[in-house]
């Protein structure tokens, strides 16, 4: 009965080193979606998404890709590719999330979820793709680029106000989003460079607010009131005329108003045409954006970053302008500015001198 009784304690300590000393077989996870890097050609994949492959693959990818992977494997997260590819064909189309989430074969949380991580991470880097050029060389040739178009002299940027429509906020903060197009938006102010690229941007503000006062509250109105960007900015008759900033004449009298009106119409023109590109690239901000309003700021913002992205990867190699392109009579940025100028007499004063 002794040896019987330790065989069975001999057993039974075989059974729990067994059972402490196995090997368990990982979970297998299968996904059956298709893999748009390898489905789609080059020219489907970049209308669908906006940019090729290469430039998903080896430029955004590694942009977003720290923010977006998961320490661990609980829940089954998305590759952090597969949480890009769904955010680019959400910008891209606008379409609602279950038919994105369809389309990846995921589900409408995944994509909602997804839409928000790779947002908010590419607004968080918005410091390094939208900015003035940060060297005398890029903000001089810039004014060059601003008086080639039509003779503006002494522009460093174009400004103005572009309204994003979005889904009603909660009840108590309904009405301030509706702006004066009577559906709820957010006023994005926006500053663009000569090729439409985003200098400044600034998505603080519900559709109510005024332009003007958009822009009388920005870091723009003080980098540019204290002279901290040289050269002027070039807006509409929404914004007040100062020192800095130039607006059209309303009712020209002589043939100066005329001329600098002439001017003024096509070289504003640039950012009246970037809004519009930016919208067409990313139609979500065209047809309106569903989501909550943090995430829709987010939204604005990440898509605002992607156009410039798209401009800077499209850029030709030609674009620093040189004295040998430019009229031997032009006048570069002005070093005469007196802040406590009233705007009108400035105005003036640079219509005689230029005009």
């Amino acid at each position: 009965m002794d040896e019987f009784g330790d065989f069975l304690d001999f057993s039974d300590e075989e059974e729990d080193d067994a059972e402490h000393n196995v090997d368990r077989i990982p979970k297998i996870y299968i996904r059956d979606g298709l893999n748009p890097l390898e489905f789609y050609s080059e020219s489907s994949f970049r209308r669908k998404y906006r940019f090729s492959k290469d430039e998903v693959v080896y430029f955004l990818l590694p942009l977003v890709e720290a923010d977006l992977e998961r320490i661990n494997r609980r829940g089954l997260p998305l590759p952090p590719i597969t949480q890009l590819l769904a955010t680019l064909r959400f910008m891209a189309s606008g379409s609602y999330q279950a038919v994105i989430g369809d389309l990846q074969y995921v589900s409408q949380a995944s994509v909602c979820l997804a839409i928000q991580r790779v947002s908010v991470s590419l607004a968080s880097r918005s410091n390094e793709f939208i900015h003035f050029p940060p060297d005398d060389q890029g903000r001089v040739n810039n004014i060059k680029r601003f008086y080639l178009v039509a003779g503006m002299t002494s522009i460093s940027a174009l400004i103005d106000g572009c309204l994003v429509k979005i889904k009603s906020p909660p009840r108590q903060f309904a009405e301030v989003f509706r702006c004066r197009k009577g559906y709820f938006a957010i006023n994005v102010l926006a500053a663009v460079g000569p090729d439409g690229e985003f200098l400044f941007v600034d998505v603080r503000h519900p559709g109510s607010v005024h332009d003007q006062t958009c822009f009388d509250r920005s870091a723009l109105k003080v980098w540019f009131a204290q002279r901290q960007i040289t050269g002027k900015l070039l807006g509409d008759n929404g914004y007040g005329n100062q020192p800095y900033l130039l607006t059209p004449v309303l009712n020209p009298q002589t043939q100066q108003h005329r001329g600098y009106n002439r001017s003024h119409i096509p070289t504003r023109n640039i950012i009246e045409r970037a809004f519009g590109r930016w919208k067409a690239k990313f139609s979500c901000v065209k047809r309106g954006l569903l989501n909550n309003v943090n995430n829709s700021i987010a939204i604005i913002v990440a898509t605002c970053v992607l156009w410039n992205i798209h401009l800077t990867l499209h850029r030709p190699n030609n674009t620093i302008i040189t004295e040998e392109q430019l009229p031997r009579n032009i006048a570069h940025a002005e070093e005469f500015q007196p802040v406590n100028m009233n705007g009108l007499i400035y105005r003036r004063e640079y219509i005689l001198r230029h005009f």
